[in-house]
């Protein structure tokens, strides 16, 4: 969590510098991240009473380890981030970070309800070593949630954020579809690199205006095992590792382009 101090700081820049200036945003120019490449999304292991299982988490991401994967996704709908405390998602990102090799990007999932608490997790999450921030759209009051709503959202989110910023849809979880006019609209912000769309429509991608340049594609445990048995997987060990790998059968792949976001969907 951030301290008074720090919190105050960015509490200031929400009332500052956050509106569309003509000619550009008003934050300055992000710190691109090239995500091309093959993303496993992690999971959480727990243990029998529902402590996170550490111990496992790390053997899973030694095996990990041996794949030539550009990097992680954690935190996503496989980490099972909401059924997590605040410092349990701080500490599972820490400790990934603290098992990867050096050379391989973290993305880490920040979303949260509120735009200052998202703010605040996705600082967090800077801190502890995720290279970018997979951030979910709100979804509680989603009646709410017009494009202007997660615009502002997300402006405010990306302005503050020290890391890239990867915008997530994930319909079937939020009941919330991210708008095409909102996704055009925030990949203009030098700070937002790319979006992960979960929504399992073929002609989304094919929707987006050519000159955003969008990559494909990706795959999940979730929407893998859906279609399986329809369940989540609550405790992911060694022993069941390479069975996950063998459902990811084409995993999460970024596809970096030459301008605009890079788009990740599943499939």
């Amino acid at each position: 969590m951030l301290g008074r101090g720090v919190w105050s700081s960015v509490r200031q820049g929400l009332s500052r510098g956050l509106s569309r200036n003509v000619g550009g945003w008003a934050s300055g120019e992000g710190r691109k991240v090239d995500i091309a490449g093959i993303y496993p999304p992690v999971t959480t292991p727990f243990t029998a009473t529902a402590e996170v299982d550490y111990g496992k988490l790390e053997e899973n991401l030694h095996k990990l380890g041996t794949f030539p994967f550009r990097g992680f996704v954690v935190q996503g709908s496989n980490g099972e981030f909401p059924f997590l405390t605040s410092s349990e998602r701080l500490e599972v990102v820490s400790r990934v970070r603290q098992a990867m090799s050096k050379d391989k990007l973290l993305l880490a999932g920040s979303g949260c309800e509120s735009t200052q608490a998202t703010v605040e997790m996705t600082v967090s999450m800077a801190q502890v070593g995720a290279d970018a921030a997979i951030v979910v759209t709100p979804c509680y009051y989603r009646g709410r949630m017009s494009s202007a709503a997660l615009i502002h959202h997300y402006t405010k989110v990306a302005d503050l954020s020290p890391i890239p910023v990867v915008l997530y849809s994930v319909p079937a979880n939020t009941g919330l579809d991210l708008p095409m006019d909102a996704v055009v609209t925030l990949s203009q912000h030098p700070n937002i690199v790319g979006i992960k769309d979960s929504g399992g429509d073929e002609l989304w991608g094919a929707c987006v205006p050519w000159p955003m340049s969008w990559g494909l594609r990706c795959a999940s445990w979730s929407d893998s095992a859906s279609r399986g048995n329809g369940k989540m997987p609550r405790n992911c060990s060694t022993a069941s590792l390479s069975q996950t790998l063998r459902v990811l059968c084409r995993f999460i792949q970024a596809v970096a382009c030459s301008t605009g976001l890079s788009l990740l969907i599943d499939e």
